[in-house]
């Protein structure tokens, strides 16, 4: 069977890797190898492109794509822009060399350190942004932590991605929407801020837990 056979055999439907675009592959990959980090997949293409990935084995569960792509090969940006991607969040055992790894490695910067959360205290969180885009880690608190959901990701599927999160301009319109299509909506709340936010069940999303927030100004 093909690699997608064997990863749905494996864990189901849902996110199977990060892509990122990057100015120089080679430079990258002969650092991350030197720093002894498993780089598998190196390919080209006919049109210019070319690209490699970091195993999840060294990477805490996400598998990690870089492209060089051609000029002619870029994506064009959105006519009409309705939703915007927030962030992927992944699952951790270790917060702090999560995020460790991706400042190394990604010159990923810190935009909140782990803490506990405010809103329910059942996990640890931290941010980075890499190129303005943001990764969010998530750490069980340990033993006796009350509905300990990353805890039971990850005796489940092990390390790796969680959720991702958008945000969009009509939340009220998506929602009613969604749930005429007989889209499963789950944990519909605001959080202590008062920001509004459901999430879609990854038995409606092809294994995919999507975070929405009402947070992108028309």
């Amino acid at each position: 069977p093909g690699f997608v056979s064997r990863f749905i055999e494996r864990r189901g439907e849902g996110m199977h890797h990060l892509s990122v675009e990057v100015d120089n592959l080679d430079a990258l990959v002969a650092a991350l190898k030197q720093d002894g980090v498993r780089v598998v997949d190196e390919q080209s293409f006919p049109d210019g492109s070319r690209t490699a990935f970091i195993s999840p084995r060294s990477s805490f569960g996400v598998l990690i794509q870089f492209w060089e792509h051609s000029d002619s090969t870029k994506p064009a940006p959105p006519a009409e822009r309705l939703a915007r991607f927030d962030h992927v969040s992944i699952a951790v055992k270790d917060i702090n060399r999560a995020m460790e790894f991706f400042a190394r490695h990604f010159a990923a910067k810190v935009v909140r350190e782990p803490h506990l959360s405010n809103s329910e205290g059942n996990f640890i969180i931290g941010q980075m942004e890499a190129a303005g885009f943001k990764l969010e880690f998530l750490q069980s608190p340990g033993p006796g932590t009350r509905n300990d959901f990353v805890a039971r990701f990850i005796e489940r599927y092990g390390e790796g991605m969680h959720h991702i999160s958008l945000d969009l301009a009509r939340f009220d319109e998506a929602l009613a929407k969604l749930r005429a299509g007989g889209v499963r909506v789950v944990d519909e709340k605001r959080n202590f801020r008062g920001e509004r936010q459901f999430f879609i069940s990854p038995s409606s999303a092809f294994g995919v837990l999507i975070q929405v927030w009402d947070g992108l100004d028309e």
